[in-house]
């Protein structure tokens, strides 16, 4: 019997029955990579309308990383959500500077 699997799109031969995960078999893969291709490109889609950060505009911040605002954000002692975009941070540093 000849399995194959659905996310890495290796194959093996073997004479044992191979269940869960995914492998399917190979006469059956054909119908599964449809699906799961179907599925992949609606997921990527949905991650590619998540992941759109806006662009600095001005420039102000390209020299700064992220992770240097967040240092500067916790000398002030300031809270602040870790998951923010740089934009934000930026903006929440700059605020404490005028302070």
């Amino acid at each position: 019997m000849r399995y194959f699997n659905t996310l890495t799109k290796a194959t093996i031969d073997t004479d044992f029955k191979i269940s869960g995960g995914d492998w399917v078999l190979e006469n059956e893969s054909k119908d599964a990579v449809v699906d799961i291709q179907a599925n992949d490109a609606d997921s990527q889609k949905v991650e590619q309308e998540q992941v759109t950060e806006e662009p600095n505009v001005d420039g102000t911040y390209d020299k700064v990383t992220k992770a240097q605002i967040m240092q500067e954000l916790d000398a002030f002692g300031v809270e602040y959500d870790k998951r923010a975009n740089k934009q934000a941070l930026y903006d929440l540093m700059m605020e404490q500077g005028k302070e």
